[in-house]
């Protein structure tokens, strides 16, 4: 279960960092809520596609 959320965390918290010094950069403001849900949205997007395209499938039924 740890190693499941490892790949997420370590994707989204260097990306919402990069995000919120991207808007500051730019506008001078710092948009928290914005960045956190732009980054939940790309990690999401990118562990769905992940998923959907790797060759070891999980099995959520119990044989």
């Amino acid at each position: 279960m740890i190693l499941k959320l490892k790949r997420p965390l370590t994707f989204l918290i260097p990306l919402y960092i990069i995000l919120v010094l991207f808007d500051y950069n730019n506008y001078n403001q710092f948009k928290w809520i914005e960045n956190i849900i732009q980054s939940l949205f790309i990690v999401a997007f990118y562990e769905f596609f992940m998923w959907l395209f790797s060759t070891k499938k999980e099995s959520t039924s119990k044989n």
